[in-house]
C-alpha cells in the first residue's frame, strides 16, 4: 500500500485488511462486523468504532471552522442525536460572520500588543473587543465604523 493514500475495497472484511494500517475508523451498520474490525486491531494501531466508543481507543469530534476559529464537541459515543442538535445550535450562534470577527480581533490584538506597552490597559481593551456591539457591526459590514471605534479605544488614555 502507498502511503499517504486510501484503498477502496467493495468486499466484505477479512482481518488481512488492517495489516499495515496505523489508523483504523469501523462505521459500518453492522454490529458483528465492527466487534471483528476490533478483534483484528493490532495493539499499535488507532482504532475508532463508530458506535462502540468502549472498544476506540480515539474519538472523532465533530468539529466546524470560521476562518482561524475551530470549535470541536464530542459525546463520546453517548448520543449522536445530542451531537447533532449541539452541532446545529453552535453553527448558528457561531455563523460565517466569525471569520470576519476573528480576523479582526487577532489583527487588533497584533495591534494592541505593539503598541500599548501597560499590560493592564491592553487586557482592557481586547475585553473590550469581544463586547457585542463589534461582532453585530461586523454582521452588519460596518466594518470602516467597527475599525474607528477600535482606533479611538487605542488611542484613548487609560
Amino acid at each position: 500500500m502507498n502511503k499517504g493514500q486510501l484503498v477502496w475495497r467493495s468486499k466484505r472484511f477479512e482481518a488481512e485488511d488492517l495489516k499495515g494500517s496505523f489508523l483504523v475508523i469501523d462505521a459500518t451498520n453492522q454490529p458483528e462486523v465492527n466487534l471483528q474490525v476490533y478483534q483484528a486491531a493490532a495493539q499499535n494501531q488507532l482504532i475508532n468504532i463508530a458506535d462502540r466508543p468502549d472498544l476506540s481507543n480515539f474519538i472523532v469530534p465533530f468539529s466546524f471552522t470560521r476562518g482561524k476559529l475551530t470549535i470541536s464537541v464530542s459525546t463520546s459515543g453517548a448520543s449522536s442525536g445530542l451531537l447533532r442538535k449541539i452541532k446545529t445550535e453552535l453553527s448558528s450562534e457561531y455563523d460565517e460572520a466569525f471569520k470576519e470577527y476573528v480576523d479582526f480581533l487577532y489583527d487588533c490584538r497584533k495591534k494592541v500588543i505593539k503598541e500599548i506597552n501597560d499590560v493592564r490597559i491592553r487586557r482592557q481593551i481586547l475585553k473590550k473587543l469581544v463586547h457585542p456591539p463589534f461582532l453585530e457591526m461586523t454582521r452588519l459590514d460596518q466594518l470602516n465604523e467597527r475599525d474607528e471605534i477600535f482606533l479611538k479605544l487605542l488611542s484613548e488614555p487609560n
